[in-house]
């Protein structure tokens, strides 16, 4: 497989997995919309880390360390984000932490990060 086929299939995932976070969030389905949200800005960073270094990108969901890999700056309050955005990863996969995510995710705080993520991922497509 080449660079441009694999920077092309991970975005092509990222991309159907967005559109099942849109759908999730309109069918207020939140918890579950922060957790594709999650997984499609993890995949976009894959893409541009393969795009930037020629490399496999590390086996990883955490979204900082995927932003330093892809070699993105950020400032301390957009660090703080990211580590929300990758906490959402954990706490919809495993039922110790499901509850947690379950009751912040109302329609204001996923709105706030939905549209957050969705800024990034724009971002990210023009890299």
């Amino acid at each position: 497989m080449t660079q441009d086929d694999a920077v092309l299939r991970w975005k092509e995932s990222a991309r159907e997995d967005w559109v099942v976070a849109e759908s999730l969030f309109r069918d207020k389905k939140y918890s579950h919309c922060l957790f594709f949200c999650h997984l499609a800005l993890e995949k976009f960073l894959k893409a541009l880390i393969i795009k930037r270094t020629d490399a496999t990108p590390p086996i990883t969901h955490n979204i900082v360390q995927l932003t330093h890999e892809a070699g993105i700056s950020y400032t301390k309050l957009t660090k703080n984000e990211l580590d929300e955005i990758s906490s959402f990863n954990i706490e919809a996969r495993y039922d110790v932490y499901k509850r947690m995510l379950y009751k912040k995710a109302n329609e204001e705080f996923t709105g706030r990060y939905f549209h957050k993520v969705k800024e990034f991922i724009l971002w990210l497509e023009k890299q």
